[in-house]
């Protein structure tokens, strides 16, 4: 009888074995082993509901080496045929910042075509001159009447054109008094006028001035342009 009841005992012993490792095959849980709170293995696990909404995290969801790799901020590419953008140039400093332009190149000093040599005048540039008028050629001098002891004694000069390299070499500046051309008076317009016509044939242009008191002359010899 005790034996039998031993052999029972072994009997039922093996039989709750064979259902425990069944249950833990078949996902029973009453009969496992495993700790309390411990995670499912994740082969054990079931599938999410098909409704349920996506893990927040990608990378969890992807087989291993397909995780989304990070893109680093960068300019758009530009489209193909598109000519290449030259980058601004940086600064010195290295801030980044475009560089300074370099200033433009200074603009060719022009010189006097009018003249001939040191102090010859072309007759052309002389008939051009003349056909734009007296009042043209006054337009670049600044003059007013001398008067001395109530006597009109010439014009004197404040300023003759300023910057033209034609008048540069000239030696007539502010303080001369101008008081006859080619030996004739200036004093009126109409004097002024008559000699401005009689240099169209003059074969040279005198002016006599008054410099601190004392009188000098300035001559150009008129020269024909095949001369």
């Amino acid at each position: 009888m005790m034996r039998a009841t031993a052999v029972a005992k072994v009997a039922a012993t093996k039989t709750g074995r064979t259902f425990l490792i069944l249950g833990l095959l078949a996902g029973g849980g009453c009969a496992s082993k495993q700790p309390v709170g411990s995670a499912r293995p994740a082969e054990l696990a079931s599938p999410p509901p098909a409704d349920a909404p996506p893990s927040a995290d990608p990378a969890l969801s992807l087989p291993p080496g397909l995780a989304p790799v990070p893109i680093a901020d960068s300019p758009p590419a530009a489209p193909a045929g598109a000519a290449p953008v030259a980058a601004s140039p940086a600064s010195a400093d290295g801030a980044g910042e475009p560089a300074a332009l370099p200033p433009p190149p200074p603009l060719p000093i022009v010189g006097c075509t009018a003249l001939k040599g040191a102090n010859a005048l072309r007759r052309s540039a002389l008939v051009r001159t003349l056909d734009a008028g007296l009042g043209a050629w006054l337009s670049g001098v600044d003059i007013e009447p001398k008067v001395v002891r109530g006597r009109f004694q010439g014009w004197l000069i404040q300023s003759i054109y300023a910057g033209d390299p034609c008048w540069s070499d000239i030696d007539l500046r502010a303080g001369d008094v101008v008081v006859r051309v080619n030996r004739r008076p200036i004093h009126s317009p109409d004097e002024a006028q008559a000699v401005w016509t009689a240099l169209r044939s003059a074969r040279e242009i005198a002016v006599d001035f008054l410099r601190d008191g004392k009188s000098q002359t300035l001559r150009f010899p008129v020269v024909d342009d095949r001369e």
